[in-house]
C-alpha cells in the first residue's frame, strides 16, 4: 500500500509538472504560526512532504498531518504549485487573509462555525473531521496538584483556565463549563508557560501520541499533562478553505477535493491522526465531561 501510494504521488507529480508547466513557475506563499512551522520542518526533515506516509514522529500533531496531506492532496488532484511555508499569521489572522483574497488557502483544517462567518469568500472542502470526533484533555502542570486531583466537573468549575476566544469550539467548550476563571492569551506557547508558572491551571489540547498524553513544550524544556481520566469532546466539523477572491482559487479547490477524495479512500487521514493520537487509544475510555 506504501509504494502504491509513493508511486501515484510520483505519476501524479511528473504528470502536472508536463501539463501545468506554467502554473509551476508561480509561489504560493501560506503563513504558519511559529509551533506549527517548527513541527512541519522536524517531521519532514529532508525529505519531501510527498514521501510522508508514516507520522509517528515525536514532533507530529493533528495541524501537522493538516499541512502535509493537504500538500499530498493538491499533487494527487493535478497541482504542482511551489508552496512556501513562512512564519507569520495566526488562526483568526488567516481567516481575514483568506477574506480578503491575500492568502490562497488555509494550511490546515478550521472550524465550520469559524468558516460559517466568511462562507460567501471562500469554498469549503469536503469534511475531514466530522462533528463529534474531535476530543480534547485538560492539560496542567505536572506540579499543580489541585487540578490533576479534579474528577468531575464540579472540580473542573474550581480551576482557572486560559485559552484563545477566537479558537471558538475551545472557548465555547470551556465557557460552558463556567469555570472560577476563564482568560483570552493569543498565543499557545504564553498559555503553557502562564499554566507551569502557576498563573492559570489548565487549558485544552487534543491528545498526542506518548502513552502517557504528555505534552513536551521545547522552547520551555517542560511538559504539560492531562488531568487523568478526564476529557470534552469540541463540537463542529473542520474543513480546509480555499479563497474565492484569490485568482487561483477556483483551480485550488478543484485539484483539493479531488485528492481529499483519493486520500480518505485510502484512509490516510484515519490513519495519520491515529499514529498522531489525535484519535486516543489511551483516552477511549475516559469520563466525558458535559456541562
Amino acid at each position: 500500500m506504501k509504494r502504491n501510494f509513493i508511486a501515484k504521488l510520483a505519476f501524479a507529480f511528473l504528470a502536472i509538472s508536463i501539463s501545468t508547466a506554467c502554473f509551476a513557475e508561480k509561489n504560493l506563499i501560506i503563513t504558519l504560526d511559529r509551533d506549527d512551522l517548527f513541527d512541519f520542518h522536524q517531521v519532514v526533515g529532508s525529505k519531501s512532504p510527498l514521501e510522508i506516509t508514516n507520522f509517528n514522529h515525536p514532533n507530529a500533531r493533528r495541524e501537522v498531518v493538516d499541512i502535509i496531506l493537504l500538500l499530498q492532496a493538491l499533487t494527487l488532484g493535478g497541482v504542482d504549485v511551489n508552496i512556501k511555508f513562512e512564519q507569520g499569521a495566526y488562526y483568526a489572522r488567516n481567516l481575514y487573509l483568506l477574506e480578503q483574497g491575500k492568502l490562497a488557502l488555509s494550511p490546515d483544517t478550521v472550524w465550520q462555525q469559524d468558516i460559517d462567518k466568511i462562507s460567501e469568500h471562500v469554498y469549503i472542502s469536503d469534511t475531514i473531521i466530522e462533528d463529534g470526533e474531535f476530543y480534547a484533555g485538560f492539560y496542567t502542570s505536572p506540579n499543580n496538584h489541585k487540578a490533576l486531583k479534579a474528577k468531575s466537573l464540579t472540580d473542573l468549575k474550581q480551576l482557572r483556565f486560559v485559552s484563545n476566544k477566537h479558537w471558538s469550539a475551545d472557548w465555547k467548550a470551556l465557557s460552558d463549563l463556567s469555570p472560577i476563571t476563564l482568560v483570552d492569551e493569543p498565543k499557545w506557547l504564553s498559555m503553557a508557560r502562564s499554566i507551569l508558572h502557576d498563573h492559570y491551571d489548565a487549558m485544552l489540547i487534543s491528545f498526542r501520541s506518548d502513552p502517557s498524553l504528555q505534552v513536551y513544550v521545547p522552547e520551555l524544556q517542560a511538559v504539560l499533562v492531562p488531568i487523568p481520566n478526564l476529557k470534552i469532546q469540541l463540537r463542529g466539523s473542520m474543513h480546509y478553505i480555499v479563497s474565492k477572491n484569490h485568482p487561483d482559487g477556483a483551480m485550488l479547490f478543484k485539484a483539493l477535493n479531488k485528492g481529499i477524495a483519493m486520500l480518505k479512500q485510502q484512509g490516510r487521514y484515519k490513519k495519520a491522526y491515529q499514529e498522531v493520537g489525535f484519535f486516543n487509544q489511551y483516552a477511549q475510555n475516559w469520563q466525558l465531561i458535559e456541562p
